[in-house]
Formats: structure tokens, C-alpha cells, sequence
């Protein structure tokens, strides 16, 4: 409901990094956003809400590639 920040937790082997969407800028509420990156097989992610904010939709597509 308030204002807050969307960071994605990469984890690749032993190394983990918090990205900031929209360089760490609060999102609006009741706004669309949408975001797209790569990641890598076995990678792990956690996406997190900053403060105490109500998630209304989060929607999460894998989408498979054959390249190197």
C-alpha cells in the first residue's frame, strides 16, 4: 500500500547480489510494472518488497532458451 523498493536476490555458486529495479526509486502504488532479466541454471532468486507494502500480483514466467 505504501511507498517502497522491488530488489531481486541473485544467488550464482557462492556469490549473491541484491539488484534495485528501477535504481532503488520507491514504486508508486496501484502502478504496473514490469521488469526482465537472465538468469543462469541453477541460479536462485528471492524478489523482495521493502517496508510494510501489500504485493496485489507478482507474476513469474520462465522462459527456456538453447544457446551457449
Amino acid at each position: 500500500s505504501g511507498a517502497t523498493t522491488f530488489k531481486l536476490k541473485l544467488t550464482r555458486d557462492t556469490t549473491t547480489k541484491v539488484l534495485l529495479y528501477i535504481s532503488g526509486a520507491n514504486l508508486v502504488a496501484d502502478a504496473l510494472y514490469l521488469f526482465d532479466w537472465s538468469v543462469r541454471s541453477g541460479d536462485k532468486i528471492n524478489f523482495r518488497a521493502g517496508g510494510a507494502v501489500t504485493v496485489q500480483v507478482l507474476v513469474v514466467d520462465e522462459i527456456l532458451s538453447m544457446g551457449p
